[in-house]
């Protein structure tokens, strides 16, 4: 990842949380942004999600800030800061390097969420933790990346479509940029909202297939599965000077009802075949 990329996103992002109409939008005030969970540097494999839970920041029961040990990613306390214009090239160093080691084990990760993303990146032969697989030699790097790089107070599901668009406008080619700049080679999307909102952003149509052993079933009727793949050259209007592999799934691995072990273990066995 180019320092002179890192740093111009950053500042940008944060400078973000000091305007208006971002905190209108329920981002947390006071939590820095995140625009990549785990060694971007290093990874060949990177999902794809909405944003940052709020998870990341506080705890289950009410809601209030994580401190040491459970910190995540830093915050205003934790830098030090009174507001997000007293940010320098220090605290923006401090937040990228919480970035870059989000998946080691002194970090906290929120594994009740990644580990379920990090067992579908198997097939393709990727991990977010070190020593995810039998060996160095067979397992490549993987992070998280988020379409939107703020945490909100509200699930994204419940904010208003304006809030929506408010949060993505900001920053369009955030993950363009980020891709670009890094050894990323292949995309995986997690669920609906991210796949629609990449082809929204993109103005691709993805190459969309019912996957009939990924159906699931409710007292409503049956839900589809789909999978979609496509291979690309450019991401939100940056031009990538490589082509990158995109794979993704309707059902949300983590939030969609009914989603159990088989689902993943066929999502993950396609990723393979896909990848391979």
């Amino acid at each position: 990842m180019r320092d002179d990329t890192v740093q111009e996103i950053l500042k940008i992002l944060v400078d973000g949380l000091t305007k208006p109409a971002i905190r209108e939008t329920t981002a947390i005030p006071w939590a820095c942004p995140v625009p990549f969970f785990g060694n971007l540097d290093a990874s060949r494999v990177a999902t794809v999600g909405i944003n940052p839970s709020d998870r990341e920041f506080v705890d289950d029961k009410n809601k209030r800030e994580l401190k040491e040990p459970n910190r995540r990613f830093h915050t205003l306390a934790s830098l030090g800061l009174r507001t997000w214009e007293d940010v320098t090239t220090h605290h923006v160093a401090q937040i990228y390097e919480a970035c870059q080691r989000y998946f080691l084990p002194e970090s906290n990760s929120y594994d009740n969420w990644f580990r379920v993303l990090d067992d579908v990146l198997k097939g393709a032969g990727a991990s977010f933790y070190p020593g995810g697989g039998p060996s160095s030699a067979d397992i490549d790097t993987a992070c998280h990346l988020d379409l939107i790089p703020y945490a909100t107070t509200k699930k994204w599901s419940k904010l208003t479509r304006q809030q929506q668009r408010t949060l993505f406008e900001f920053v369009p080619d955030l993950l363009g940029r980020l891709v670009r700049d890094s050894p990323v080679r292949v995309l995986i999307l997690n669920g609906n909202a991210v796949v629609k909102k990449f082809e929204k952003g993109t103005g691709l149509q993805f190459k969309c297939q019912e996957m009939p052993n990924w159906s699931l079933y409710y007292r409503t009727g049956p839900r589809p599965g789909y999978a979609y793949r496509d291979v690309v050259d450019t991401l939100f209007g940056v031009e990538l000077g490589k082509a990158v592999t995109v794979l993704g799934y309707n059902h949300n691995l983590q939030g969609t009802p009914g989603v159990g072990s088989d689902m993943t273990d066929s999502i993950r066995n396609w990723i393979s075949l896909e990848c391979n």
